[in-house]
């Protein structure tokens, strides 16, 4: 199924051609993933991991915007908590825990999980901020791992898109919580793939 769907996509055009699909749903979704080695067994993957405390903020207000004709969407703290409680086995799953906004942010584990269905040589692990703070490194290193030839990026220009302007920022609490929460993962991070974030 995922080969069709992007082969009426792309038209799937010939073997020398690169072809790059993004969005943050795949490797969230096991089953996705298991589709993916299913019908692309060869396919390159590269995960961009934004620092997840201010990924679940951003999302909340995404989701907000654009679930707000449908639901009454409750606040950030609220949100968390939710899914906390759902984590915990406190809570049955809603609309809104099943967004995933704080599970998100669990890399690790979706990274061990990732691994166990491709190789290694077949996935390449970023930092969001690295394509911000050093683009012409990090465009490089995808260069390399997709096998194709080192660029000068001379005429790069830095175009942020899709950067969300908030009225109001994550509060101290929600910050102290997701921070808490996501520390041992966070750990892992750092211990087994050397990525670290910076707050």
């Amino acid at each position: 199924m995922v080969r069709s769907h992007f082969k009426t996509i792309w038209g799937w055009a010939g073997q020398k051609r690169i072809f790059f699909d993004a969005t943050p749903e795949y490797m969230f979704r096991p089953e996705t993933v298991c589709r993916i080695k299913s019908d692309l067994p060869k396919i390159k993957l590269i995960v961009i991991l934004r620092e997840p405390t201010s990924r679940a903020f951003s999302a909340w207000n995404f989701f907000k915007k654009i679930h707000s004709r449908k639901h009454t969407v409750p606040s950030f703290s609220e949100a968390v908590q939710r899914e906390i409680d759902v984590i915990n086995g406190t809570r049955e799953e809603d609309w809104l825990t099943k967004l995933g906004i704080v599970r998100r942010g669990f890399y690790f584990s979706q990274l061990q999980f990732l691994e166990k269905k491709f190789n290694s040589n077949q996935i390449l692990i970023l930092k969001s901020e690295d394509l911000i703070t050093k683009p012409k490194k990090t465009l490089n290193k995808i260069l390399e791992f997709l096998d194709i030839k080192n660029h000068g990026w001379n005429t790069l220009k830095k175009i942020r898109r899709n950067a969300g302007v908030y009225k109001n920022k994550i509060n101290d609490d929600d910050k102290r919580i997701l921070d808490e929460l996501y520390e041992n993962e966070n750990n892992k991070l750092k211990e087994i793939y050397t990525i670290q974030f910076d707050h």
